[in-house]
């Protein structure tokens, strides 16, 4: 099983091109990344004979190479530290694992902390992941990458949630979450605020757009209701231990159904003489949220003549109706029953 570990590892270093001629930054960079991989796969060889699992295996180093290597190329060539770790790789041959390992631990050794400062300042999440994941005992790791994640998540993500950012909150939430699962341990309840505060980024979008839209039925005079008003009340429902949420919740509430809903259940009732689901939908959204006011109250109850509320009939002792004493529920006979007879 070794041997077929070992070439699960040579395999990867070929399909990056780790065995051709180092000719630039990218072939550097593809030799570093499949040979951190490879020399990882070496260490964690444990003689398994599943060979599902070595294959899931092989997929999991593949993506973790390419990763490597995509930040490597986009990223670490600004940082001179790195370019010295990058050496290690260097030469015509691939390095063996002995002589790889022990030069990373000397260029992590001679790294200076001003780099991962000046990492953790410009916000490269991407550099400092790379950096870290390269010598895992470098010191400053673990307070740059949990100041880098706080940081989003405590400014990043709220800027994007209140319109001061226009950064893509996937790709905020996606560098969060990275972070966190590289920090070990990882204070308990953070995940849930990770993707509390991305619910909340994600949310405050779509929170813009609804207002956009009602914005638009008001000046047009419609006398339909805009239907992000009922999918992003219920999208702020559902993020839980959130004060920014419940707020929001309870604004879009008001500028939805008692503003522009007041307007449109008037306009609604002057034009149809029947129940119909403009009608019904405010009445459903009216008694959801308890809505009054002096101008909606009298027009709710206007149209639930079109649109009476079905009666609950109670049931004698408040259960359930049940066949009368000594009488039989009519059953329903199927064909086996037919064919006993």
């Amino acid at each position: 099983m070794s041997r077929f570990i070992a070439l699960i590892g040579l395999t990867a270093l070929s399909s990056l091109g780790c065995g051709e001629p180092v000719d630039g930054r990218p072939a550097l960079c593809k030799r570093y990344a499949s040979a951190v991989v490879h020399c990882a796969a070496e260490v964690d060889d444990d003689d398994d004979d599943d060979v599902w699992a070595e294959a899931r295996g092989r997929v999991a180093r593949d993506r973790r190479a390419s990763h490597l290597y995509a930040g490597c190329l986009s990223r670490l060539s600004r940082v001179d530290a790195l370019d010295r770790m990058l050496s290690c790789a260097a030469g015509d041959e691939p390095p063996s694992c002995a002589d790889f390992e022990e030069c990373r631990k000397r260029v992590a050794d001679r790294v200076d902390a001003a780099t991962l400062q000046q990492l953790t300042e410009a916000g490269d999440v991407q550099s400092i992941v790379v950096l870290c994941e390269s010598h895992k005992t470098m010191p400053g790791c673990a307070d740059a990458k949990t100041q880098l994640m706080n940081d989003t998540v405590e400014r990043a993500l709220p800027a994007v949630r209140d319109g001061t950012s226009d950064a893509p909150p996937s790709s905020l939430c996606f560098e969060a979450r990275a972070l966190a699962r590289s920090i070990d341990p990882l204070p308990p309840g953070t995940m849930a605020t990770i993707q509390r505060a991305c619910a909340e980024a994600s949310a405050g979008l779509h929170v813009r757009k609804a207002l956009e839209q009602v914005s638009r039925f008001r000046k047009t005079a419609a006398d339909t209701m805009p239907y992000r008003c009922k999918t992003v009340i219920a999208e702020l429902g559902r993020i839980k231990d959130s004060p920014w949420a419940r707020d929001a919740k309870r604004m879009l509430v008001g500028t939805c159904y008692l503003d522009l809903g007041t307007s449109v259940l008037e306009k609604r009732l002057a034009k149809v003489t029947t129940c119909d689901a403009v009608v019904r939908g405010l009445i459903g959204a009216i008694r959801t949220h308890k809505l009054k006011s002096d101008a909606l109250t009298p027009l709710y109850h206007s149209a639930l003549k079109l649109c009476p509320l079905s009666p609950v009939r109670p049931s004698a002792g408040g259960a359930a109706a049940r066949p009368e004493s000594g009488s039989r529920a009519p059953t329903r006979r199927g064909p086996a029953a037919s064919r006993r007879r």
